[in-house]
Order: C-alpha cells, then structure tokens, then sequence
C-alpha cells in the first residue's frame, strides 16, 4: 500500500492510494461508496467488516466539496483518488 500526496497546481493537490491487492471485482464498482455494501473479494477477506468505511469517506470528502475515485483491476490492484482544492 502506497499514499501520495501530490501538488497538482495552484491550490490543487490529490491524494492518491494504491495498492497491489485482489483487486476489486467489475461488478462491485459501481456500489462500491453505498453503505454496508461488500464486494465479493472483501467479503472473502475479512468476512467481519461493516461495509461503512468507503461510505463515510465519500461522505466527509463530498461534504467538504471534493470527490473520490476508484479504478481496480482484479488480480493487480486497486487505486484511490481523492482531489483536493
């Protein structure tokens, strides 16, 4: 796992997340942020988990007018977005 905090220009900056993991499946994706969603791999992972902690990141982020984002691949990793200005 790797977080990086870049300057993007001006008063810009993202914070980036990655990580070499399962990979989050396609289907997942798109239900990723909902509250007590768990994808397939992170329900085989760690099967006690709450599903809330995406959700309230995407909250709080949103709430101070930013964004966040995922892009994954199965098998090679997942990378998190968060713009911040």
């Amino acid at each position: 796992l790797t977080t990086k905090v870049e300057h993007t220009g001006g008063q810009k900056a993202e914070i980036t997340i990655v990580d070499t993991g399962v990979g989050i499946h396609p289907d997942d994706l798109s239900r990723l942020f909902e509250r007590f969603y768990r994808g397939r791999n992170a329900i085989l992972l760690d099967p006690n988990e709450s599903g809330v902690g995406l959700y309230i990141a995407k909250q709080i982020i949103e709430k101070h007018g930013g964004a966040i984002s995922v892009d994954s691949t199965l098998g090679k990793g997942t990378v998190v977005r968060v713009p911040l200005s």
